[in-house]
């Protein structure tokens, strides 16, 4: 029996995602639901997560389902190799997760630049979005909790749920960070326009009688 390779962290999310569509998923279907349904939080693009499929099908570790009459997708399952190999991959230490965010460029180019007013324009436009996306977790959350009402949990809702919550927690998180940003750019912004403006002409005071004080 060939010995399953080291996955990485794509490979793991591929093969779960394939083995979690109830009959088999699609190439497209899987980066969809990366794009979409994750936040498009792994960072891939879709010629990646296609690339990476044939790949793995090649090796052994996903299987291409007969297309039915009229199917025009081609739908994939984990082979035997391959589930093996992702319960090897979920043995090893958890990594800490990489900051592949477009914010770090953004805020990174304000130490070549130095144009606070620049910068804040581009960052505020990342609020909506965010608020956006946690809307769409809590009615996807709402769901869960509705279909489990008075039923016991089973191991893909507890998934699901979990997912949501690491998400949720990452877009609070960036949300968060977006409104300290916001407040240290506008402090920046105003402390540099005080210090370049002109100092303020000394007016003497009248005093009774006309004359002037000092």
């Amino acid at each position: 029996m060939t010995e399953p390779r080291e996955l990485t962290p794509l490979d793991a999310a591929l093969i779960t995602l394939y083995g979690t569509g109830h009959g088999g998923r699609s190439p497209y279907d899987v980066e969809k639901r990366i794009r979409d349904k994750l936040g498009g939080l792994f960072g891939y693009g879709k010629s990646t997560a296609y690339a990476r499929t044939r790949k793995l099908a090649t090796e052994g570790y996903l299987h291409a389902l007969a297309r039915r009459v009229g199917q025009r997708k081609t739908l994939y399952l984990p082979t035997e190799l391959g589930l093996d190999a992702l319960k090897a991959w979920l043995q090893t230490p958890a990594q800490a997760p990489q900051i592949d965010s477009e914010a770090f460029v953004r805020t990174r180019a304000l130490a070549l630049l130095a144009n606070p007013t620049t910068v804040l324009f581009g960052l505020r436009a990342l609020r909506p979005e965010l608020k956006m996306r946690l809307a769409e977790f809590g009615l996807l959350e709402e769901e869960l909790r509705r279909l489990e009402h008075g039923q016991a949990r089973s191991p893909e809702d507890l998934s699901i749920g979990l997912e949501l919550d690491l998400h949720q927690s990452v877009l609070n998180a960036y949300l968060g960070w977006v409104t300290r940003a916001e407040k240290k750019l506008a402090r920046w912004e105003r402390e540099a326009k005080e210090a370049i403006s002109p100092p303020k002409k000394w007016t003497p005071k009248r005093l009774p009688g006309g004359r002037n004080s000092g």
